[in-house]
């Protein structure tokens, strides 16, 4: 049986399987570790609220912010109000974790939209039909001074015709509040006031669940 012939002397041997899977780098270290987003230190302001005359007073005072801020200001407000009259009427006993998966938008909320809370608080018999039309409305028109890629104000017509319609909505807490004089009124004029009108609405109603609640009831009749 013929010999095999010798290895050329320049050709080095090959590593042992042993010796390669010592020095092969594993998954976990060949990949670079992925940066932490950063988190902006605004958010803070989300969770700070101003004081309740603090917020009556920037409602009010909406129109003098100009007109993206009073739109989207405005609704966040109402939105504001419309989330605790949502909590008076939920459990009580909710816990962090499930008023988080609830109300949180950044978590995912079944309820972390405007449009959602809406929804469901004339569901559940805390909106008259004309509130619930007034505040879809007044969310469709935050959404596009909040998402639309044109200059939008209130002199824009088609804002002009959104807020007639909320003229036209009007109910009778608008109208004491001097919002009766429709033709003269300008879009932003109806805007703000209906805001005001609404939050005003809002803090009334849960100032009287408070109350009731935290007033004993009376003892009956012996």
């Amino acid at each position: 049986m013929p010999k095999r012939p010798p290895k050329p002397e320049h050709r080095e041997s090959a590593p042992s399987t042993k010796k390669r899977k010592a020095t092969a780098p594993s998954r976990a270290t060949a990949a670079p570790a992925l940066d932490k987003l950063a988190t902006a230190k605004s958010r803070q302001l989300l969770k700070q609220l101003p004081s309740e005359g603090g917020m009556a007073s920037i409602v009010f005072d909406l129109k003098n912010r100009g007109d993206q801020a009073a739109v989207i200001m405005g609704a966040a407000y109402l939105e504001h109000g419309l989330e605790l009259l949502l909590r008076f009427v939920f459990r009580q006993e909710l816990t962090k974790e499930e008023s988080t998966r609830i109300f949180d938008g950044a978590q995912g909320g079944i309820l972390g939209t405007f449009s959602a809370k809406i929804r469901v608080a004339y569901a559940i018999k805390l909106l008259h039909r004309n509130h619930y039309k007034i505040l879809m409305l007044i969310n469709d028109i935050r959404n596009v001074f909040a998402h639309s890629l044109h200059p939008i104000d209130f002199s824009n017509p088609l804002v002009i015709e959104d807020c007639k319609k909320l003229a036209s909505l009007s109910d009778p807490l608008a109208q004491a509040l001097a919002l009766e004089s429709f033709p003269t009124e300008s879009a932003i004029d109806i805007y703000c006031k209906m805001v005001f009108a609404l939050y005003i609405s809002m803090r009334h109603e849960i100032e009287r669940r408070t109350s009731s609640i935290s007033s004993p009831s009376p003892s009956p009749h012996k």
